[in-house]
């Protein structure tokens, strides 16, 4: 999706959400395996990581983000995320328990009942709620999709339910249908603001502005005022750019450096502006816009969102100089000051990788040998695991020979990819979390490589219902000998790759199994 997004920026918009919503189940997963191992300061960066996503489910981020910070005492901070969550998603029954008792916390008593009668604590639907968390935790987009209508009918009038099953449908064609369901409901503020947020994510800009314009300024509460806000951004921000398609690339670069500029507190601006140049292929520009940016006084909340908006585009370089000039910022509260650091430590991990990958000689991929004689290069492999991976993304077999055929090549960027989808697919599986462990070894990071042995072993342990220790888990989750080992280049360790025919063998298996439910769903 990334390829796709450099190749065609034009496309950035349809691309993006996709890429958004992937990465964004991805940094999550990634969170939880870590709180699993009590790494709270990788899971936080994880969290924060897939908070700045535009990916439509970031609630959840925000509710572990409030989490977190509630743990450490942050009331402020919990307060903030769990709002945040509800901006996101309205209702969310997590968000809601999380922020009554945060404001419960700082004494705020009266709000706290407010919030509890306004349809939040003690509202809820605990079937409904169940359902929703079962659709959420399975990987079948269309299991998930049967089991959000059985909510929505369990509680036909809970706006969030309807946003959630809006989603699920998008991702599977059904867009016209999500809309129409979510716009039956939009006879009340809050069904209204569920519209234009939906409409917004779809980038349907001037929908969304125009179903906020049906509640008036008065009955509008803070997130619709919020949302209207970043609605006319959007349409500024669009506009702006639009010079670019038309060949006027430096037109559009002045646009957007105004933009860039502005002394926005927020930081929305500067990062929405950054962004669209980052989207358009621009990435010099928008360093350049960027500096500018961070030379305008705002308040170190604007700062911190614009070093996100750096990072995640790859611009290490200039987010550490702005982290770096936040670090002595009287101004930052406890829990901004955590997420200084958080994203320095980020920015400086990252930089290590790119400098030993790059002082690394290059090393030879060995081909590989197969059961039966077969004998394959890394990047054979690697090609047709990924294309077994396009029609099937639960082939585990096939991801595992991705991740071992990427780490032969010596590709550490798309090993860390093919793990993450892992992980967000399989979380549970210990032979991914067996290949966390190696990818983090390669990458340096020795105390993420004990920890991915730690769940490893635990999952394993899980799996053959009995506690053998450590050996037993990583001897059982170690492929067949049927498949000969052999030595990848750089690893001073055997390792083994799945045969191409057990991938084909397992693809063929998933598209019987797939063929069988579409005829029992048809009978």
């Amino acid at each position: 999706m990334a390829a796709a997004i450099a190749a065609d920026p034009s496309e950035g918009r349809r691309w993006g959400v996709a890429y958004a919503t992937a990465a964004f189940a991805a940094d999550l997963a990634l969170a939880r395996a870590a709180l699993a191992t009590g790494d709270v300061d990788r899971a936080e960066a994880a969290l924060l990581r897939a908070s700045r996503r535009e990916a439509p489910e970031r609630a959840e981020a925000e509710v572990l983000l409030g989490d977190l910070a509630s743990r450490r005492g942050d009331t402020a901070g919990a307060e903030a995320r769990y709002r945040a969550a509800l901006a996101a998603r309205p209702g969310l029954t997590a968000a809601v328990v999380g922020l009554n008792g945060s404001l419960r916390s700082q004494g705020r008593f009266a709000e706290a009942d407010a919030l509890a009668v306004r349809g939040g604590q003690g509202a809820g639907n605990p079937r409904a709620d169940a359902l929703r968390a079962e659709a959420r935790a399975t990987q079948d987009p269309e299991a998930a999709m049967r089991l959000l209508r059985e909510a929505l009918t369990a509680a036909p009038s809970d706006v969030g339910l309807r946003l959630d099953l809006a989603r699920a449908l998008a991702r599977l064609d059904g867009a016209a249908e999500g809309r129409a369901i979510l716009e039956a409901a939009a006879t009340t503020p809050e069904g209204i603001y569920a519209a234009a947020l939906h409409a917004r994510e779809e980038g349907r800009v001037a929908d969304a502005m125009q179903w906020l314009a049906r509640v008036p300024d008065r009955l509008r509460d803070a997130n619709g005022v919020r949302l209207m806000v970043l609605l006319r951004l959007d349409a500024e921000v669009a506009a702006a750019a639009g010079p670019a398609g038309r060949g006027s690339v430096e037109e559009a670069r002045r646009n957007l450096l105004a933009i860039a500029v502005r002394p926005d507190p927020s930081g929305a601006a500067p990062s929405a502006a950054v962004r669209a140049l980052i989207a358009a292929g621009d990435r010099e520009f928008a360093a350049t816009a960027a500096r500018a940016a961070a030379r305008v006084p705002r308040a170190p909340v604007g700062q911190l969102a614009l070093a996100g908006v750096l990072l995640d585009a790859g611009l290490r370089g200039d987010a550490e100089a702005l982290l770096g000039g936040l670090g002595g910022d009287g101004r930052l509260t406890a829990g901004e000051a955590r997420q200084v650091a958080l994203l320095r430590a980020s920015a400086g991990a990252a930089a290590t990788t790119v400098a030993r990958a790059a002082e690394a000689p290059p090393a030879r991929p060995e081909p590989v040998a197969f059961a039966g004689g077969e004998s394959r290069s890394p990047r054979e492999v690697l090609g047709i695991a990924e294309a077994v991976l396009r029609r099937d993304p639960r082939n585990a077999a096939a991801r595992y020979a991705a991740i071992e055929a990427a780490l032969a090549l010596e590709d550490l960027g798309r090993a860390e990819a093919l793990l993450q989808a892992g992980q967000a697919t399989a979380p549970n599986d210990p032979r991914i979390a067996l290949l966390d462990a190696r990818v983090a070894r390669r990458s340096g990071d020795t105390r993420r490589a004990q920890a991915a042995l730690t769940v490893a072993s635990e999952q394993r342990r899980a799996q053959i219902g009995a506690d053998r220790g450590g050996a037993v888990a990583l001897a059982a989750a170690r492929p067949a000998e049927s498949s000969r080992r052999v030595p990848l280049a750089g690893d001073g360790q055997g390792s083994s790759f799945t045969t191409v025919g057990a991938i084909r063998a397992a693809s063929r298996a998933a598209g019987r199994s797939r063929a069988r439910r579409r005829s029992m769903i048809r009978c």
